[in-house]
């Protein structure tokens, strides 16, 4: 969870100054300071301090700089995180000094001379004087070999009416330092998919990579297609695309994403175009709600941003989905049994009944029909602060809940449950809100006499 506010008070008790044994004090230092005079001394400061974490590509090497002043002036010397000095090694790794500035470089390397007790671990900066000695922050290196990578879309499955689901699969030893820019669609290259959910359209483009297309329907793909199309290659997706084309077919949608390596600044499109195959359902099935990962989902946003919380299900017939804010009595978050429902139905795209709900969920009924609010309440007073509606902060649109203008309050745990006459299923997610780190001391100053106490409160939001 993000910090919200910590308060450190500093009380100074007792002020005095002795105006007599100051004098004095000062009448003695005069008459030796006669016979020579002392120099000043100064412990060091850093002018410029190391980074936490230095992530670099073999080819190109990394320069990490360490500066201070001091008086006299600092020695600074870069060690490990158990104190043992670093020292060169020729062809690998350098130590470069300056009057102020050490800088501890690492050449550039073949990927046969990596070495782990070289290319990863902790190191400091310290630098000292005979005033004193100061130690930077620990610096993390990790050096990341370049190999060369592909980018693929894999077509997909979603039920006509639901939402479909793309992903840009990304190989496992670069996921690290690739992330998905932009979402191209077939034969509309120069103009990248934008999320446009909020605005009435259909697509969402997730911090995570996924693109989200919403309301699927027979319009969006070729229905006349048979399964062997799956194993085609792109040319002859391409071909036989031109080909339903000419005879007068529906276009099948389909999607590439983009990416950039965040260490080589490299773009690079996936290497194929995927796409979403819609199938008609032959049965009434209940919710399945899709993960993109097992466990709790998580999602980060900064102060200021509208986020949006998703909630893919495929179900026929289409469910209903309400979103709910788990607010906990203790830190233990399964012993809560505080809810708040943040909105009811959504019918398609309409919006109904906006508006916010408190009640008591019982521990022993936590898997119990939470849509049927009469005798969830039973007698419960409910209280509306807001309405949820589309120029409100809440608003939920199909199935995904969006926050605007997110603040730290809003940080906390959420459930989407997706409810059909065949069932229903949840999903419950964690919603992490950052703001800079801001730290304020006050009173600037304070006037004090003789005697008094004074005391200076630093407060630290964000985090």
């Amino acid at each position: 969870m993000a910090i919200t506010s910590m308060i450190y008070t500093i009380t100074i008790l007792n002020v005095i100054f002795h105006h007599k044994q100051a004098q004095a004090a000062l009448s003695q230092s005069l008459s030796l300071s006669s016979n020579k005079i002392q120099p000043e001394k100064r412990g060091p400061e850093f002018l410029v301090e190391p980074p936490s974490l230095v992530i670099f590509l073999n080819d190109t090497g990394s320069i990490i700089t360490c500066s201070a002043k001091g008086i006299p002036a600092p020695t600074i010397t870069w060690t490990r995180a158990d104190g043992t000095p670093l020292v060169q090694i020729p062809g690998i790794r350098q130590i470069r000094k300056d009057l102020l500035t050490t800088q501890l470089v690492y050449l550039p390397f073949s990927a046969s001379t990596y070495r782990q007790d070289v290319h990863s671990g902790i190191v400091r900066c310290i630098a000292a004087n005979q005033a004193g000695s100061i130690q930077s922050l620990d610096v993390h290196i990790r050096a990341s070999v370049r190999q060369p990578y592909e980018i693929q879309v894999y077509d997909d499955f979603a039920i006509e009416g639901n939402t479909g689901i793309l992903r840009c699969h990304i190989p496992s030893f670069a996921r690290e330092y690739i992330h998905v820019t932009n979402w191209l669609r077939y034969g509309d290259d120069d103009h990248p998919i934008i999320s446009n959910l909020l605005g009435g359209g259909r697509y969402s483009v997730m911090p995570n990579g996924e693109l989200h297309i919403h309301r699927i329907n027979n319009d969006d793909v070729n229905d006349n297609d048979d399964n062997d199309n799956n194993n085609d290659d792109d040319d002859q997706k391409i071909q036989k695309d031109r080909h339903h084309h000419s005879h007068k077919r529906k276009k099948k949608m389909m999607f590439r994403c983009q990416t950039k390596h965040t260490l080589s600044g490299m773009i690079k499109l996936s290497a194929n175009y995927g796409r979403l195959i819609v199938t008609k359902p032959q049965t009434k099935m209940p919710p399945k709600i899709i993960f993109n990962s097992p466990g709790r989902q998580k999602i980060i946003a900064n102060v200021g941003q509208t986020i949006e919380l998703p909630c893919v299900a495929q179900a026929q017939p289409w469910p209903s989905f309400t979103w709910y804010r788990i607010k906990p009595t203790s830190n233990d978050l399964q012993s809560s049994s505080h809810h708040s429902l943040l909105s009811t139905l959504i019918d398609g795209n309409k919006l109904q009944r906006l508006q916010l709900w408190t009640f008591q969920v019982p521990l022993n009924n936590r898997s119990i029909d939470i849509n049927d609010k009469n005798e969830l309440l039973n007698g419960e007073q409910y209280i509306t602060p807001y309405r949820l509606s589309r120029a409100g902060r809440f608003v939920q649109v199909d199935s995904s809940l969006f926050i605007r203008d997110v603040a730290i309050a809003d940080s906390g745990y959420y459930v989407c449950v997706a409810n059909n006459s065949m069932g229903e299923d949840r999903i419950e997610m964690e919603l992490v809100v950052k703001a800079p780190l801001s730290v304020t001391m006050t009173p600037s100053y304070i006037l004090a006499s003789d005697g008094d106490n004074v005391a200076f409160n630093c407060t630290i939001t964000g985090g």
